[in-house]
């Protein structure tokens, strides 16, 4: 039994975890989603209303409830009016606050039914409002504790005026629907949230393929020159940068000499040197693998005399931490391109970083030699 329930908790555990990080990562994903459900919904409720309206309520006179649907209609129609000129081409809202007007719209489709179910029509087992419970939680993508509170609320509300207004005998079968209605309810939004989930793993795993490097696990390099280009076009970009390109110095002779199995392990080690390295810059860094021993750096909003300290140290690091993981002396030139204002596309800043690599290897290797862009001479 004790084991049953340490599975079961685990499995809940896992599950809050996923859609956690499943509703952070696809957020902007998921407003689109709610409110293009949300512009059809409100239009088809408000005319779903309107002709029950023409065609059951007001036939049989203007009794309670044919006023009771008729403030309903005007409520659900201004809904309508402000959901369709306030969220109008606007890309902006925050996803707390779709999502907080799909559950006020969930609520007042609730709302009607449960007029409807338990005083309009008093004398008959409510069929709308299981049928709402069901398609609830269908419609919309909410986080599991909100989906919970929005149904598990409104049968509440929806039991407790039964229970008032019907017979114990109507109440009774309402109960037993609304329950059942309930179960259909909950165990759909689970299962359908659980493929989600998988289809999200999926896509994350094959964007991953596809963006980085197999081997070292850093970007490859069409995208590293994408987000590097998004980044120019940016107003990060107003403030300097530089783009830094590393060399392993006689790299071909470890794989000459050792084997590519070992210089793989050299490479594992030299890239996780370098996001241990730089990664102390935070967001302000991003590391590429050009190919073979190439690597790139893109470092944000830079401080010359910081980044003189920065390359300095590395050079004189990374000798020693090849050396303690691989057993072999190595070594690493590195050729930097300062941008000299404006908007300078990858192409143009490498071409400089690449032929500071140049002078760096050509002078002395082991060191590093930093290029203004926008003179193509050493800063």
């Amino acid at each position: 039994m004790s084991n049953h329930f340490f599975h079961v908790k685990n499995a809940t555990t896992r599950f809050l975890e996923n859609s956690k990080e499943f509703f952070e990562k696809e957020e902007n994903v998921i407003k689109k989603q709610n409110l293009s459900s949300l512009r059809i919904m409100v239009v088809v409720y408000a005319l779903v209303v309107a002709l029950y309206l023409l065609t059951v309520a007001l036939p049989q006179g203007f009794a309670l409830q044919t006023r009771g649907i008729l403030i309903a209609l005007v409520v659900q129609w201004v809904f309508v009016a402000f959901v369709h000129f306030f969220f109008y081409k606007k890309d902006n809202l925050s996803s707390a606050f779709v999502s907080n007007t799909c559950f006020v719209f969930g609520w007042l489709i609730a709302a009607l039914t449960i007029y409807l179910g338990t005083y309009a029509f008093r004398d008959e087992q409510a069929l709308l409002f299981p049928m709402v419970l069901i398609l609830m939680t269908q419609v919309y993508t909410f986080p599991p504790k909100k989906i919970l509170s929005l149904v598990v609320c409104e049968d509440i509300v929806f039991l407790t005026f039964s229970y008032i207004f019907k017979s114990r005998y109507l109440f009774f079968r309402d109960f037993l629907s609304t329950t059942v209605a309930l179960g259909i309810s909950l165990t759909s939004f689970f299962t359908l949230l659980h493929f989600k989930f998988q289809y999200y793993q999926a896509k994350a795993k094959l964007q991953d393929m596809c963006s980085l490097d197999s081997m070292t696990g850093v970007m490859n390099k069409s995208t590293f020159t994408y987000y590097f280009d998004s980044f120019v076009k940016s107003p990060e970009a107003t403030r300097q940068y530089a783009l830094a390109v590393f060399d392993l110095d006689g790299f071909k002779q470890i794989n000459d000499d050792y084997g590519h199995q070992i210089g793989d392990h050299v490479l594992l080690a030299f890239a996780e040197f370098l996001k241990n390295f730089f990664g102390s810059l935070d967001r302000n860094t991003m590391l590429g693998r050009f190919g073979g021993d190439e690597f790139m750096l893109l470092i944000k909003d830079i401080d010359k005399e910081y980044l003189y300290l920065q390359f300095a140290s590395f050079c004189k690091e990374i000798p020693e931490i090849i050396k303690e993981k691989t057993q072999l002396e190595v070594t690493c030139s590195v050729g930097v391109s300062i941008s000299g204002g404006g908007q300078q596309e990858f192409q143009d800043m490498f071409l400089i970083a690449d032929r500071a690599l140049y002078q760096t290897k050509n002078n002395k290797k082991n060191s590093f030699t930093i290029f203004q862009s926008n003179t193509n001479r050493q800063a």
